[in-house]
């Protein structure tokens, strides 16, 4: 299971690859819409939408709109109950695939929050690390992941074993921008038109 506020994503053991659930959250009056629910009613409702909550991955309360009792791993615990129930089969064993730029609370946070959910996670691995695993690369490269609201950017060894070197990150740059710098152009495009 890929872990990415771009979207979660279940690789099955053959290669094949679900649709990503974008990492979303939309306070839709008392319940919560997660992931494509939430997509489809984020331009009605935008202030009631949370696209941070893989990013920051905290017990930190959210704030208005959403009710105090809410923390980002709430809305992470119901994203993975979500796709857990949307794939429909019970894997036996979950890899999760997640960003080299979680702190350790935040990954033995997300191991809480993946327990809590019933997924039986038996290990974690780097994103970068597993995009090159197999991959006929250089020996030394670069992998640059756009999250929604951030770009990392990690450095691999590729030798007998693939290695993780430095990451950095970018929280300048990320797909949400260039989602509203798009419709902004299609909208411009359309009023010309």
């Amino acid at each position: 299971l890929v872990v990415a506020d771009s979207g979660l994503t279940v690789v099955g053991s053959r290669g094949n690859v679900s649709t990503p659930s974008p990492g979303l959250a939309l306070l839709d009056g008392d319940g919560l819409l997660v992931g494509d629910d939430a997509l489809r009613n984020a331009r009605l409702k935008p202030r009631r939408v949370h696209s941070r909550f893989w990013q920051l991955l905290d017990t930190h309360p959210l704030g208005r709109p959403f009710p105090g009792h809410l923390r980002t791993a709430d809305l992470a615990h119901a994203h993975l109950c979500d796709v857990w129930r949307r794939i429909g089969r019970q894997p036996n064993e979950i890899i999760l695939v997640v960003p080299g730029v979680y702190s350790a609370e935040q990954l033995g946070l997300l191991l809480g929050v993946a327990a809590a959910a019933e997924i039986p996670v038996r290990g974690m691995v780097d994103l970068a690390v597993a995009a090159a695993a197999d991959r006929a690369i250089r020996r030394r490269c670069l992998h640059l992941d756009l999250h929604l609201h951030r770009a990392v950017l990690t450095e691999i060894e590729h030798g007998s074993e693939v290695v993780r070197g430095r990451v950095w990150e970018n929280d300048g740059v990320g797909l949400s921008g260039l989602h509203d710098l798009w419709a902004r152009t299609v909208a411009s495009l359309f009023v010309r038109q």
